[in-house]
Parts: C-alpha cells; sequence; structure tokens
C-alpha cells in the first residue's frame, strides 16, 4: 500500500479509493487463502477417517447432498451457536463458583490465622505457667528446707 501517503493529513477521493481497494484486495486475498487451507485440512481429515475405517474394516460412506443442503447447514450452525452459548454459560457458571470458592478459601484463611494467633498466646500462657510452676515448686523447696532445719 501506499504507506507514505498515509501519513499526509488530507486525501484525494481517487487516492481513498487507490487505498481501499487495495486494501480490499489483500483482504480477499487473505480470506482466500484461509478459506483454501480451511478445506485442506477438512479434506486431511477425511482422508484419515476414510483411511481409519478402510483399516477396521468398516465401511464409510457421505451423502454429498447434505453439503449442499442450506437447511442442514444452518442447522450445523445453528448447533455451533448453541454450543458456544452453553459453554458460554458453563464459563460463567464456573467463574461464580470460582468466586464462591475463592471467597470461601480467603474466609478461612483468615479463620486459620485467628487460630494460629489463638495458639501462640496459650503456647506464651502455657510457658509462662509452667515457669511460675517451676519458680512455685523451688519456692515451696527452699521453704521446706528451712522448715526442716
Amino acid at each position: 500500500m501506499r504507506d507514505a501517503r498515509l501519513s499526509e493529513a488530507v486525501f484525494s477521493q481517487d487516492e481513498v479509493r487507490s487505498i481501499l481497494e487495495e486494501a480490499s484486495d489483500a483482504l480477499k486475498e487473505s480470506a482466500a487463502k484461509e478459506l483454501d487451507k480451511y478445506a485442506q485440512m477438512g479434506a486431511l481429515v477425511l482422508e484419515q477417517v476414510f483411511m481409519s475405517a478402510a483399516v477396521a474394516g468398516v465401511a464409510v460412506s457421505i451423502d454429498l447432498s447434505k453439503t449442499e443442503d442450506e437447511r442442514s447447514l444452518l442447522e450445523v450452525g445453528k448447533m455451533k451457536r448453541l454450543d458456544a452459548a452453553i459453554l458460554g454459560a458453563a464459563e460463567r457458571a464456573g467463574k461464580e463458583e470460582l468466586q464462591k470458592l475463592s471467597d470461601e478459601h480467603r474466609k478461612l484463611a483468615e479463620q486459620f490465622d485467628e487460630i494460629q494467633e489463638k495458639y501462640r498466646e496459650s503456647e506464651q500462657d502455657r510457658e509462662r505457667m509452667q515457669k511460675q510452676v517451676g519458680d512455685l515448686t523451688r519456692l515451696g523447696d527452699s521453704l521446706q528446707g528451712e522448715i526442716d532445719r
């Protein structure tokens, strides 16, 4: 395309028409290549299906008139749209469930942190009480020693 002219601020009608025609031609060429590529891929898949069927001893046939039947093609399109809608609904439901699980995980993590803090406090209390018991035991032993003398 005429990239150099695209930097200009004003275009003539003929220039715009020419640029758009070139873009249209490039788009048509690209679409034709992609369509051809997908047609070849479909043909390869069918070839593999028929070869596998032949190796397995299964007779497979295709009613080509169905491929030209617009009603059948519309049904396939409807099924694809339905599949997309179902997948979309399932994805939304999955996201909602994931959010619920994430919220529940957050709450459980908070509760776990609270329990851990209470445990630490309990351990500190236990250690303090053990020290006090030790101090009282030594004091009791000391007093008992004075009484015995």
